[in-house]
């Protein structure tokens, strides 16, 4: 992990500095990786668990290694790890993610005061909120967006992107759910 940025932070709105019109920035949705996570992410895991193959699971082994090669490619790039856990579980969230090996950033922590909202999963409205206020924020950033296709993040990033057409350079989703076998 580089030494010369500073650690993962967090914050409510991802405040930055001046933007600069030729740069990206990074969101990357966490939820999806986070070994904690909603009630229905968790059963949504289980059932992908049961059902996925062991190369499906190794991709979620490689994300913090894709996220670190993207924001290495420009040394200032900022990036941004969106997620729906309420603001005072931010602390618990930022040393997860340098444990992990991601690079340093920035957590936008869109989940509400209450525990309970994000245990039920009604974090994307908020989630759709934090990207609205980066985009106000950063008018001048295109951005590179990755999810995965277990939850709302195709949803969200496919509004976003009608919404912010040329705001948008690039979509990853890490496939979760192998769209080839038939329901169960």
């Amino acid at each position: 992990m580089s030494t010369d940025r500073p650690p993962v932070s967090a914050t409510s709105d991802g405040a930055s500095g001046p933007p600069d019109p030729t740069r990206i920035g990074l969101v990357y949705d966490v939820d999806g990786v986070l070994r904690i996570a909603p009630l229905p992410r968790q059963i949504g895991r289980l059932r992908a668990l049961v059902a996925a193959s062991p190369r499906d699971r190794r991709s979620l082994l490689g994300m913090p290694r894709l996220v670190r090669v993207l924001a290495e490619k420009d040394p200032g790039i900022p990036v941004f790890y969106l997620t729906a856990l309420p603001v005072r579980l931010a602390r618990p969230l930022t040393q997860l993610l340098h444990r992990d090996g991601y690079p340093a950033g920035t957590a936008l922590m869109a989940g509400g005061a209450l525990v309970s909202e994000w245990l039920l999963g009604v974090g994307s409205s908020r989630k759709r909120a934090a990207l609205d206020r980066l985009a106000r924020r950063h008018p001048h950033l295109r951005w590179v967006l990755i999810g995965d296709d277990a939850g709302h993040d195709p949803q969200l990033f496919a509004d976003f992107r009608r919404d912010h057409p040329d705001r948008v350079a690039a979509v990853a989703m890490r496939q979760v759910i192998d769209r080839r076998r038939p329901d169960d």
